[in-house]
C-alpha cells in the first residue's frame, strides 16, 4: 500500500506552528544565553572586586606587620636602655639596687632579679 502524499496546502498550517514553535524556542535561546552573559559579567566583576579587597587587606595587614615590627623594636630598644641605665644604677647604688630585688619576687620579676644579681656580683 503506498503512502498517500498530502496536498501542500494541508501542510502550510503544521510548517507555520513549526516555524512558530521554532521562534519561541530562538527566542528562549538568546533570552538564556543573554542571561548567562550576564551572569558570567558579574561573576567576573564579582572576582575582579574579591581580588581587590584581598590585595586591600594583604596591604593594610603588610602594613601593620611593619608598625608593629617598629613597635616592638622601639620596645626593645626602650628596655635596652633602661636595663642599662638599672644597671648603672646599680653599680651607683648597689645597697638601693640590692633592697628592690629582693622585694620584687613575683615570678615576673625573678628573671630580671637573677640577671641584675648576676651582673652585680
Amino acid at each position: 500500500m503506498a503512502k498517500r502524499l498530502q496536498p501542500i496546502g494541508c501542510l502550510l498550517p503544521r510548517l507555520s506552528e513549526v516555524r512558530s514553535q521554532y521562534a519561541d524556542a530562538r527566542e528562549t535561546i538568546n533570552r538564556l544565553e543573554a542571561a548567562i552573559s550576564e551572569r558570567d559579567r558579574e561573576t567576573e566583576e564579582s572576582v575582579h572586586d574579591r581580588d581587590l579587597e584581598k590585595n586591600t587587606l594583604t596591604a593594610k595587614i603588610t602594613a601593620l606587620e611593619a608598625k608593629a615590627e617598629e613597635g616592638t623594636q622601639a620596645y626593645a630598644q626602650a628596655l635596652k636602655v633602661n636595663v642599662s641605665r638599672l644597671y648603672a644604677f646599680s653599680v651607683l647604688f648597689p645597697s638601693t639596687v640590692n633592697g628592690l630585688v629582693q622585694t620584687n619576687t613575683t615570678p615576673h620579676h625573678q628573671h630580671h632579679n637573677f640577671t641584675l644579681r648576676h651582673r652585680h656580683q
